[in-house]
């Protein structure tokens, strides 16, 4: 996962969406069966990024400190000029008269810091300090703090970027491989049966209860193989519209299977009447 790019980190402007919580919270076992999603994905000949399952990114040690301390900051001559941006670097010549004041800023604004003792060394320095709004107050941090932040936030968006690709890749693996099994289970059938068919689903009424408050709500059961020619073997004879096991449904069938491609036949006395189970 690129994470240390320097030329993308120089390109990027650290803002106060850049500030994430040490506690980042990600999808409970996101790359779950990388490995055998990777192997089906090669199978089948799909194409994706992967190579080596990617690691959550590390919350930087360096940025801690902005957590423990909260640091906000309250300039009285640039109170209406900072809240026209968004972020600002600001060095020891641009903020000299707050700098120079800020123990009386202090005692004037008890709840408030203007600068704790860690920014005021970073200004006597001559390193710049960035100013932000974030959740309703100005607050600043240092620009090694800055960097870290923003390097963290790409890693975090990236990890965020690949979960989604691999729930994607996941889902198609899964699509893919059914439709291989359901062809390949369909031009079985056709050998067994030489008749048109077409796969259905046998509709059941479910009762109204706590979790169905509609009653009667229809759901699909196990998939059947409708005849749409008349059947005649050394066991059964079924005329076309008939289900091959014989199965009959008080709601009807369903045409949900209309897709042979995509859905595969389950009713074990078909199976077995396809010489199939």
């Amino acid at each position: 996962m690129p994470t240390d790019d320097n030329t993308a980190l120089d390109q990027a402007t650290f803002s106060g969406r850049c500030i994430l919580s040490p506690h980042q919270t990600y999808p409970n076992k996101p790359f779950e069966g990388f490995e055998s999603v990777l192997i089906l994905a090669a199978f089948y000949g799909l194409e994706h990024e992967f190579k080596t399952m990617p690691e959550a990114p590390v919350f930087p040690e360096v940025c801690q400190a902005f957590f423990n301390n909260q640091r906000r900051v309250s300039f009285d001559m640039m109170t209406q000029q900072l809240s026209a941006i968004d972020t600002l670097k600001i060095t020891k010549d641009q903020i000299e008269e707050v700098y120079q004041s800020s123990l009386l800023l202090n005692a004037e604004c008890a709840y408030i810091k203007v600068l704790d003792q860690f920014l005021i060394s970073e200004l006597q320095s001559n390193k710049a300090i960035y100013v932000f709004f974030i959740q309703g107050y100005l607050r600043a941090c240092s620009e090694l703090e800055a960097q870290a932040f923003l390097k963290h936030y790409q890693a975090v968006t990236e990890y965020r970027r690949l979960i989604d690709q691999f729930s994607n890749l996941s889902h198609l693996v899964r699509i893919t491989k059914l439709k291989a099994e359901t062809c390949e289970q369909a031009e079985k059938i056709n050998q067994a049966l030489k008749v048109n068919w077409k796969g259905v689903f046998a509709v059941q009424s479910r009762l109204l209860h706590g979790r169905n408050h509609f009653g009667n709500q229809k759901k699909s059961t196990v998939a059947h193989i409708r005849l749409m020619d008349d059947y005649k073997s050394v066991r059964i004879t079924r005329e076309a519209g008939q289900i091959l096991c014989g199965a009959k449904s008080k709601f009807g069938y369903s045409d949900d299977m209309s897709d042979q491609t995509s859905y595969l036949i389950t009713c074990p006395k078909c199976l077995a009447m396809a010489d199939l189970a």
